[in-house]
């Protein structure tokens, strides 16, 4: 049995790569500073620093134990927001987890955790990074449209999901309204009808 949505968090502070906006690490934003602190609430993780990313994986392999033998938990890679030409756009990225991240936490606990990639589709190396994903163990790929700045229903979209079929991948997205990631003015994403296209 796996639970095939569980966010891996942390704060960047082991060197697994994730990135935090700095907005959520601000008073003078106290949506997403909470944001922040619920998140790792959620995760029964304290800012001790230097173990929070750490602290978060021991947590999972900890509930895991209390589970069914044979539970798995499908941990979650988090890609950036990238504009329409491709680039990374960290001022709108409410948070980061690399793929490698994801991948390599899986790889040291084989018994507790499978990996999904995620991939934005207007990167320049999107179908590159999504067969590479696949060669390297990911089950899934994640998105969260109206976060991550992707428009399902653009055309851009449709090499990335003849990939997704041809490397036999399924997409883990969300719909409708985004309230837990703050997304910037890309809330119509979230229309449900917007994934017709990768329902095709």
């Amino acid at each position: 049995m796996w639970d095939a949505h569980v966010h891996l968090i942390g704060t960047g502070d082991a060197g697994s790569g994730i990135y935090l906006n700095p907005q959520m690490q601000s008073l003078l934003n106290p949506g997403m500073y909470a944001r922040r602190l619920f998140f790792l609430n959620a995760g029964c993780v304290h800012e001790a620093k230097g173990s929070v990313d750490r602290a978060y994986v021991e947590r999972m392999r900890n509930l895991v134990d209390g589970m069914r033998p044979g539970t798995k938990l499908l941990l979650l890679a988090f890609d950036r927001v990238h504009d329409l030409r491709g680039a990374p756009d960290l001022e709108r990225t409410a948070f980061y987890v690399p793929d490698a991240y994801a991948r390599d936490t899986a790889r040291a606990h084989p018994q507790y955790f499978e990996w999904a990639a995620s991939i934005h589709p207007y990167r320049s190396d999107a179908l590159e990074a999504l067969a590479q994903a696949k060669r390297e163990g990911a089950r899934a790929v994640k998105w969260l449209p109206a976060a991550m700045g992707i428009d399902p229903a653009s055309p851009r979209c449709a090499p990335f999901y003849d990939a997704l079929r041809t490397h036999d991948l399924p997409l883990i997205t969300h719909a409708g309204a985004e309230r837990a990631v703050i997304g910037h003015d890309y809330d119509d994403y979230g229309n449900p009808l917007r994934l017709r296209r990768a329902l095709d």
